[in-house]
């Protein structure tokens, strides 16, 4: 009998350390889980944030849509978009530093394919460099070049901007 007693008081031990680790290990599981599902959310969030509207050799360009915005012109009374730019090296050779990039910050006209660069700030990694603001100015207006990546970009952009000011209405 006391060999008896001494197998079921082993047995219950057992499962007691047996029960314990796999808890222990679900709770890892499920933080882990957590961790992933914030990270691909993160990246779904950035991924909705900017929208590529044009591509080269060099670079890709990306729409920041969450600051997109028209406004009114400071003299002239018509809209005109205010935009940042998301400027990216293109990968060569299947390599590229994701943490070198470049803001840029433009107005854009759309009574006239023309648009004006207010500032932009190049992130290499460590701390950012800005551009100084330029003041704005009518002058400052660059008329953009047929088929150049200026207008392919602006022509995204006004697309773009118009199609969620649709979306926007609607609901």
């Amino acid at each position: 009998m006391k060999k008896f007693v001494a197998f079921v008081m082993f047995l219950l031990f057992g499962c007691m350390i047996f029960s314990s680790i796999c808890q222990a290990m679900g709770a890892a599981n499920i933080s882990e889980k957590k961790e992933k599902n914030q990270i691909n959310e993160q990246q779904d969030m950035t991924a909705e944030r900017y929208v590529l509207i044009y591509k080269d050799d060099e670079y890709n360009y990306y729409l920041d849509q969450v600051t997109a915005k028209k406004m009114n012109h400071p003299y002239l009374k018509e809209e005109i978009l205010d935009v940042w730019l998301k400027v990216e090296n293109t990968p060569k050779n299947g390599y590229a530093d994701p943490v070198i990039y470049t803001m840029k910050h433009y107005y854009v006209r759309l009574k006239e394919k023309q648009m004006q660069m207010i500032n932009s700030v190049e992130f290499n990694g460590e701390n950012p460099t800005y551009s100084p603001d330029e003041t704005y100015r009518e002058k400052n207006w660059k008329t953009l070049v047929p088929s150049s990546a200026e207008e392919s970009c602006y022509l995204k952009i006004v697309e773009l901007v118009n199609k969620t000011e649709g979306k926007t209405k609607k609901k």
